[in-house]
């Protein structure tokens, strides 16, 4: 298991892969939306200031574990962040721009320098495409995948929080973004690997840098009963999607992609393609703009 080079790394910066946990995490949550957002293409113009801060800070470390260097990874979170300045509102620009070093610097204080010693780092944003029985495959990109001195392989999953970092840790414990990875590392490199729950948080209300949080949570484990059924579940949703899609043009839109309202405050917020998801989207809605055209289809299915 090699190492990345760091120059690959912010290249392949995180993205919605199609297939992965997050994708069909959406199907499961609201049909409309995964419509929208995965078949016409349509991506607001604007991104949740904290998705922005946590993709620009996952980069970070990144390049952090792969040079031991905490001026390089404040390097490449301040240019990730000004890459996607336009994206977000201008006042939490400039307090992500500032904050941002500080949280890094504290969390490579606390945990960054003790891992490089510690553990040997086999993977920072591999690419993991575990094919499914039914021969589908899921994407996914693990933060970092690190081994100890006695062999036991852990994969890193640093959250950043500017609320509630208790929630979020809880999160990371209780849902399947955890079970896909260690599924990922299982099928792919044939390891059972634990995955260490990592997260740094300082509210947006504080000015006190000895509020930040640093801190991890018990190591996640999931039993083998946990990966079979997790993988079953793929497999159901992943053949739903490509039917449903397989049948717009015959049965509609409305009909196969339902709306689920329960979703459209999830997080406490309005869900950002509320104002369109009843509408007319023969046209990109304003505000919206359309990413690369689907493949028509949601995974890869066949023999290499």
């Amino acid at each position: 298991m090699g190492a990345r080079k760091v120059k690959n790394i912010v290249k392949a910066r995180r993205t919605a892969s199609e297939s992965g946990y997050h994708y069909i995490n959406l199907f499961q949550n609201c049909k409309r939306k995964w419509y929208i957002r995965h078949v016409l293409r349509y991506v607001p113009q604007e991104t949740a200031g904290p998705l922005v801060f946590g993709g620009a800070f996952h980069e970070a470390k990144a390049v952090f574990y792969e040079t031991k260097s905490g001026k390089k990874a404040e390097e490449t979170l301040v240019r990730e962040l000004k890459k996607r300045e336009k994206e977000i509102d201008h006042g939490l620009f400039e307090q992500y721009t500032w904050r941002g070093p500080v949280m890094l610097g504290a969390w490579i204080s606390r945990f960054g320098m003790q891992d490089v010693q510690n553990f040997k780092v086999l993977h920072v944003e591999e690419e993991l495409r575990p094919r499914l029985p039914n021969g589908f495959e899921m994407t996914m990109r693990p933060d970092c995948i690190l081994q100890n001195r006695s062999g036991t392989v852990y994969i890193m999953e640093t959250k950043t929080s500017f609320s509630n970092p208790n929630i979020v840790l809880e999160g990371v414990v209780i849902g399947d973004q955890s079970t896909a990875y260690i599924y990922g590392v299982k099928k792919v490199y044939g390891i059972h690997a634990q995955m260490i729950p990592d997260i740094v948080g300082w509210s947006l209300s504080s000015m006190d840098t000895g509020k930040i949080a640093c801190f991890r949570g018990e190591i996640v484990e999931r039993t083998e009963k946990d990966l079979e059924e997790f993988e079953a579940g793929v497999q159901s949703e992943l053949l739903d999607i490509s039917t449903r899609v397989a049948g717009i043009k015959k049965y509609g839109v409305p009909a196969l992609f339902p709306r689920n309202t329960q979703f459209c405050m999830s997080y406490n917020r309005r869900c950002e393609y509320a104002d369109i998801c009843r509408g007319d989207l023969s046209e990109v809605p304003a505000l919206f703009k359309k990413e690369e055209p689907f493949t028509g289809r949601p995974a890869k299915k066949g023999k290499r």
